[in-house]
């Protein structure tokens, strides 16, 4: 099945599944469809207040484009990984919670040593966690062993 779309309409694909296309339709200043078609010709429609699409399709590889051609782009560093994937598996990644809950160096060392122990260094890994734990009790309240 064929679908055509008003041109106003703009045309997307999402790098984590470049076979469906997304339409964004404004309907006024606050609110949009987004219209999904699948590569079967399937179509599915999704009301969305607008800033909740750029949330949505944040985490994916996303770009509008004019004229019906598609551009798939990497927008994010946490796309990519240096050195395995040990953190794009997570739900969500230990340096973004570290950020987004404004966490200093020595509390992001716990959380990145904890959240990797299983797919990397095991013990060796809950061991970092525990030495940065002790760095915090010495600096932040005054405790030594």
């Amino acid at each position: 099945m064929k679908h055509t779309f008003p041109k106003e309409w703009k045309k997307f694909t999402v790098q984590d599944d470049p076979l469906t296309l997304y339409y964004l339709e404004d309907v006024d200043d606050k609110h949009c469809v987004v219209h999904c078609i699948t590569e079967d010709g399937e179509q599915e429609d999704h009301p969305y207040l607008k800033g909740q699409v750029k949330e949505i399709f944040a985490k994916g590889s996303w770009k509008f484009v004019e004229d019906g051609v598609t551009e798939i782009v990497s927008s994010s560093a946490l796309d990519s990984q240096v050195g395995g994937d040990h953190y794009k598996n997570k739900g969500i990644q230990p340096v973004e919670y570290c950020y987004k809950n404004n966490l200093g160096f020595l509390e992001a060392n716990v959380v990145k040593y904890v959240s990797r122990h299983k797919d990397k260094n095991k013990e060796q890994d809950i061991l970092k966690a525990i030495h940065y734990c002790k760095f915090i009790l010495e600096f932040e309240y005054g405790i030594k062993e």
